[in-house]
């Protein structure tokens, strides 16, 4: 695939969600549509991680980095497995707790390899575009949108614990986990602009607009304060940018494996 074909995946994807839920109407046909998508994007972004990973040589920073945010993602099916009722049966009262347990190393990886991303060009000794006082700027209003929107989603999901709604654990691991991985958009995005022009510029546009996506997906809890929308409408925004998130890590993946093998092809 050409970079410019990879670019295309996230919105086909987006578009995917958008039509299939204009399309079924049925509640019952509509939760089997999201669940089927949610699967098949996660295991896209895992197929692209791990084939980044598998392009560098073992010890390789990089290497890490897709390995940790690779095996997030497979950490996050292994959790959803357990929804399934047979495998939840069969788990018996613990079931919510090994979920728990799932999404919070899962989030940890993903914090671990945001961390390696967005360092790698202290590592590379590249020079990101823009004032020492700008990039700090940039940093500090990045961390301050995305720690806004974790922890408004996070007092739902304390309102829910008070219910006794268990399952508002996996939630309050995953708000966490967004907050610190997110809180390297910044970085990684600066580093995209240094490398504008050469062939290094698509894998990290790619990931930056993944990360811009994760973020859109975690603001759309606002939706039904600021908008008034409907559970409907939250969903299919949510699983839309969820889409994008997902083949956008998927078309990073990718592209890093082409730059990779065209460096000692």
């Amino acid at each position: 695939m050409t970079f410019r074909s990879l670019a295309a995946v996230p919105i086909a994807l987006g578009a995917v969600v958008l039509v299939g839920v204009a399309a079924i109407e049925a509640e019952v046909a509509r939760t089997i549509f999201f669940r089927v998508e949610v699967e098949a994007v996660k295991l896209l972004a895992l197929f692209g991680c791990m084939a980044a990973a598998a392009a560098f040589e073992r010890g390789d920073y990089l290497r890490r980095a897709w390995g940790l945010v690779g095996a997030c993602m497979l950490l996050l099916l292994v959790r959803d497995l357990t929804i399934i009722p047979a495998v939840g049966a069969a788990l018996g009262p613990r079931a919510e707790g090994i979920r728990t347990v799932i999404v919070t190393v899962a989030n940890l990886l993903s914090i671990a390899g945001s961390w390696f991303f967005a360092c790698t060009w202290r590592v590379a000794q590249i020079d990101l575009p823009g004032s020492a006082r700008g990039k700090r700027t940039a940093f500090t209003l990045t961390a301050l949108l995305v720690t806004s929107l974790a922890l408004y989603a996070a007092f739902f999901d304390v309102q829910a614990l008070g219910r006794g709604q268990e399952r508002a654990w996996v939630s309050l691991a995953s708000d966490a986990g967004d907050i610190l991985s997110l809180w390297f958009i910044a970085p990684v995005m600066l580093t995209a602009l240094a490398m504008r022009g050469g062939l290094l510029m698509w894998p990290w546009a790619f990931q930056t607009a993944s990360l811009l996506a994760w973020l859109a997906y975690d603001g759309t809890v606002a939706l039904d304060y600021v908008a008034g929308a409907g559970p409907l409408a939250i969903k299919t925004t949510s699983e839309f940018f969820r889409a994008l998130a997902c083949g956008s890590s998927f078309a990073a993946g990718m592209a890093q494996c082409k730059v990779v093998r065209s460096q000692t092809g």
